[in-house]
């Protein structure tokens, strides 16, 4: 579900391939202060709707896997949104999210802060 070069997978790549190390040692310093000040911290990384493809692909899994590896090795509880958020119509041309997916990713994030 590419959009017409407005987003493209190799963009978020070098994205992430930029600002891997620096997130990361951000994560840590959140996860540290929510830990001092007694606060439950959760990662919830929004999947991009342009990496869904055909038959159930996800072109940027090995991206949101090592996202995931992280955050287990931190000992973060984080959530794993690619299958919640797996319909075009939850996305604009932009991969901003549309009504829908902003009402999805609630409905998402619900289950994170009010298990």
């Amino acid at each position: 579900m590419l959009r017409d070069g407005l987003v493209s997978i190799p963009w978020y790549k070098w994205m992430f391939a930029g600002t891997h190390d620096r997130a990361y040692e951000q994560i840590r310093e959140m996860k540290a202060y929510a830990a001092a000040h007694g606060i439950r911290f959760t990662v919830v990384p929004l999947p991009a709707g342009s990496a869904y493809g055909g038959e159930g692909t996800y072109a940027l899994d090995a991206m949101y896997d090592d996202i995931d590896r992280f955050l287990s090795a931190e000992g973060l509880l984080g959530r794993d949104a690619r299958t919640d958020m797996a319909a075009p119509a939850y996305y604009d041309p932009s991969d901003h999210l549309t009504a829908a997916g902003n009402e999805r990713m609630v409905a998402v994030l619900s289950k994170v802060v009010a298990p």
